[in-house]
């Protein structure tokens, strides 16, 4: 079961989130935050485990320890954890695109733009 929400992740943390589970995906320009596991309670576990990562809160390591202790104690306990029933953290509702910078005036840009629609249509892609 996948789930997106809205979120912009700092460029610096990409890695970290990369490292802490490979189940949790950010697109940037998209400013969106997607999490794949079995269950809904899984995936909120990862979300709120990821927003921590992300503003640095917690390491990629003890994200990935917490990550574990609250399955298990699910698993063998029937304890739910907090983190697997809802968000921690506000969510946030829009405004979290980020189309980067291309590194060219905006002139040279409106230019790029139609070469390249160009060279589609000539190529037939």
């Amino acid at each position: 079961m996948e789930q997106t929400i809205d979120y912009r992740v700092p460029p610096d943390k990409f890695d970290d989130l990369a490292e802490f589970d490979g189940s949790v995906t950010a697109k940037r320009t998209d400013g969106e935050l997607s999490v794949k596991c079995d269950r809904e309670s899984s995936n909120f576990l990862a979300i709120n485990l990821a927003n921590e990562v992300a503003i640095g809160k917690k390491s990629a390591a003890d994200a990935r320890a917490f990550y574990a202790s609250a399955i298990k104690d699910f698993a063998l306990s029937n304890n739910m954890s907090p983190y697997m029933q809802s968000f921690q953290f506000p969510a946030p509702k829009g405004g979290t695109t980020d189309a980067d910078r291309h590194g060219v005036s905006e002139e040279e840009h409106a230019k790029i733009i139609e070469r390249m629609k160009q060279m589609q249509k000539d190529t037939g892609e």
